[in-house]
């Protein structure tokens, strides 16, 4: 494991209760996790994922999809521990971490992970076709991308909410972070990439501030969402996921330390 993040301040703006795993793999290489919890999750309850569910479980579904750990959170929640009595379709997830939430929290077989994880990996390796349909809980901003390429495909979709992304109610120290001169921030979501960029600009700040820190993103929709909002050097993990993030962030101050010593 290199020591490249040894002593490096690294800024996670994921939501409290998500940024437990993000903060470990930063202390095992030495960096400093900053907190900066831009924004927060918040389950739905609506009678349209209640009946969608139960339409699930009767098996008038072919696919389950699955987007994200929030979604299988608030299904569980909304399922309050029913559970699946059987599993009469398959189930499909946009990468590893959403597959084993689905596996430890609805005790589900998975089908099917994408090998890049992103919703139009996930649309492109999916293999459904005229009659299918698709059940697909999602966040209520959810882009309508990825519905729209399965129905293209001949499935019939029904995307529902079953979750929504809040901006931290909390006023975040945006002053703080600037004179502390952090070395890199890092975004998981194009949520927090919004929700960060609109502490600093309440707050009279302005994103250049931040100075030379990089801005790490974790995937093409958040580092999309990076760019839009005054983040012109973003750069994007490959593989998609934090390990992809960590992976990048040695990489890139490998490279610094060993220009500083050059």
């Amino acid at each position: 494991m290199s020591d490249s993040l040894a002593g490096r301040t690294i800024v996670n703006t994921r939501a409290s209760h998500q940024a437990g795993e993000l903060d470990c793999l930063l202390k095992e290489r030495g960096a400093i996790p900053v907190p900066f919890p831009c924004i927060g999750i918040a389950f739905v309850v609506t009678p349209e994922l209640d009946r969608a569910l139960d339409d699930l479980i009767a098996g008038h579904y072919d696919w389950f999809v699955l987007t994200s750990v929030n979604t299988v959170h608030a299904v569980a929640d909304q399922l309050s521990g029913r559970g699946f009595p059987h599993q009469g379709f398959r189930v499909a997830c946009v990468g590893p971490k959403t597959a084993q939430a689905a596996r430890d929290l609805l005790g589900l077989r998975v089908d099917l992970v994408p090998h890049e994880h992103h919703a139009r990996a996930l649309a492109n390796a999916l293999p459904v076709g005229l009659g299918d349909r698709v059940l697909m809980p999602a966040s209520m901003i959810a882009r309508p991308e990825l519905g729209q390429c399965l129905t293209a495909k001949g499935a019939a979709v029904d995307q529902v909410a079953a979750y929504r992304t809040t901006s931290s109610a909390a006023r975040l120290d945006a002053r703080a972070l600037v004179e502390r001169a952090v070395d890199a921030v890092t975004f998981a979501s194009p949520s927090a990439v919004c929700a960060f960029a609109g502490q600093f600009k309440r707050q009279e700040i302005g994103l250049c501030e931040l100075g030379r820190a990089t801005i790490v993103c974790i995937g093409p929709r958040t580092h999309e969402s990076a760019l839009n909002h005054g983040f012109p050097e973003a750069v994007m993990a490959h593989p998609h996921t934090l390990i992809g993030l960590v992976s990048l962030l040695e990489q890139t101050f490998s490279v610094t330390t060993l220009g500083d010593r050059l």
